[in-house]
């Protein structure tokens, strides 16, 4: 992984190329909280990406579900996805009555087996939130030998949390693809934090540019921030150099 400071990353922006900013939420607009209904973009923050989304377009993609994402964003943006790519606009979800009805079912089921877990429904998923060092991997471990029992499921793992969803349910990168299919977009730039964002990472194309926050070893992200602190300022000095113009 390369900074973003290099040149290739900001020859991006010159000209009147057409960029398609993509965001996920808690980690990279939003800092990570102990408890998952804590996380808010900063006012200001929010003031820079509607700032940004008078040059750019700008798309949201998070494990959250749209419900709460549509609560945590103070404007409207112009492509927002949830429940890791599940919810989205090309694919419309098929049987979501049963779906939610099984859900429902499967969270009485898992608070039962796993008490001190918070158990977070989103509608058509759901997660289990662990305290950090609250020992996700070996949740991780227990959900996979009881899920053998569901093949209908999957599970999608995460910082502090573990996610689960219905088997043939989107992932990222698949929304990713689609919309690079659709959108006759020069460029793409996708901003994640976390081994849910990797299926857009893995991605190879010209047109995406990928940054992942958190430099990370085994990531297959194009460019890294140490922090998600700096996704902000980066943002700000694209506006500054590119949005007056």
């Amino acid at each position: 992984m390369k900074g973003y400071n290099c040149l290739e990353f900001w020859k991006v922006f010159e000209g009147k190329e057409k960029v398609f900013f993509l965001f996920d939420f808690d980690g990279t607009l939003a800092p990570l909280c102990r408890h998952h209904t804590k996380a808010r973009m900063c006012r200001g923050d929010a003031v820079i990406l509607q700032k940004l989304k008078a040059r750019y377009r700008i798309g949201i993609i998070s494990g959250r579900s749209l419900r709460d994402l549509r609560r945590l964003i103070p404007f409207k943006v112009d492509f927002l996805v949830g429940n890791h790519g599940m919810e989205n606009p090309f694919f419309p979800i098929v049987n979501k009555e049963e779906i939610v009805r099984e859900m429902r079912q499967l969270a009485l089921l898992l608070a039962d087996m796993f008490p001190s877990v918070i158990i977070e429904q989103k509608i058509v998923s759901i997660a289990l939130h662990v305290q950090r060092g609250g020992g996700s991997k070996k949740l991780l471990e227990k959900l996979k030998i009881f899920l053998k029992n569901f093949p209908e499921l999957k599970i999608v793992g995460g910082k502090n949390v573990v996610n689960v969803l219905p088997a043939m349910s989107m992932a990222k990168g698949d929304v990713v693809r689609q919309l690079m299919v659709k959108l006759p977009m020069t460029h793409f730039i996708y901003f994640g934090d976390d081994v849910t964002d990797e299926s857009v990472f893995n991605i190879c194309s010209q047109r995406l540019h990928t940054v992942r926050v958190g430099c990370h070893v085994r990531s297959r992200a194009q460019y890294c921030l140490r922090h998600q602190g700096e996704v902000f300022p980066l943002l700000e000095k694209i506006i500054w150099r590119y949005c007056g113009k």
